[in-house]
């Protein structure tokens, strides 16, 4: 078995990633849709996990995911020290890992504090790590990514490609921002007596003041999470040329001897 998944080669793990993730947040999108939960159009990704049975998959798949990053992020890390010596770079490769495990933690943060919680506050703290935290890595490693690219002389197509990915990613940032903004702002306006604001923000309506801002905000979300998503798999390049080992050392201890091992 262990044999097998070598053959596959590290690239698996990104593929692990998406599909995991991808599987999780459209079951809890439909389970959340056909429980009417929430809108089928359009909630936000968060928004699909808030109540049970979806919760503990939402739950489930943030954590699972976060797990995965983890690793992808580290061996994308590791690989970065082997290419380049230089000092600038380097320290820019750890800002991005340390950027990187900011994003993962936000993640865990989503994925464990539901919105429709009185600690909706520490929901919105891990979305905003997520998204900004992602960004802001996707950037570094672009720009590391074109520094690699240079000094042993490859084409530039996938930092063309990643910067194009990190011009999407600030937009779409800006756009979803001012749009929560905004339609949270006429939701609540319209809601003179305090009675339908926490139903509404759920289960938009079209008679809802703001919701076709609304609209632009969650499908902005939904476009961040691709975007990341597809940052992530730009990857599989590099990664197929990527052997990765465990090597388990055991000390001399209580009459043991030292023996180095490759998993």
């Amino acid at each position: 078995m262990v044999q097998f998944f070598k053959s596959l080669g590290v690239e698996i793990v990104l593929v692990i990633f998406v599909v995991v993730m991808s599987a999780g947040i459209i079951t809890t999108y439909v389970i959340a849709s056909s429980r009417e939960d929430v809108r089928a159009v359009w909630p936000y990704i968060s928004d699909t996990g808030n109540y049970s049975p979806e919760r503990c998959i939402f739950t489930l798949t943030c954590c699972t995911g976060a797990a995965i990053m983890t690793l992808i992020m580290v061996i994308h890390y590791k690989h970065v020290n082997i290419l380049t010596s230089k000092r600038r770079y380097l320290i820019l490769n750890k800002v991005a890992l340390a950027t990187g495990l900011v994003d993962i933690f936000g993640l865990i943060l989503v994925g464990s504090f539901q919105d429709e919680t009185s600690l909706r506050v520490i929901h919105y703290i891990g979305a905003i790590l997520v998204f900004l935290g992602g960004t802001f890595y996707c950037i570094i490693i672009t720009v590391v990514g074109w520094h690699i690219a240079v000094i042993h002389s490859h084409r530039q197509v996938k930092t063309c490609i990643r910067a194009t990915i990190c011009c999407l990613l600030l937009i779409t940032v800006i756009v979803m921002v001012t749009t929560i903004i905004i339609a949270g702002n006429r939701l609540h306006g319209d809601d003179t007596n305090g009675e339908h604001t926490h139903h509404n923000r759920f289960r938009w309506s079209s008679s809802d003041s703001g919701y076709a801002i609304h609209v632009v905000s969650t499908c902005s979300e939904w476009l961040l999470a691709i975007l990341l998503f597809g940052f992530l798999f730009t990857y599989i390049g590099e990664f197929r040329v990527i052997k990765v080992d465990t090597v388990v050392t055991l000390r001399e201890h209580n009459g043991y001897a030292v023996i180095n091992g490759n998993v």
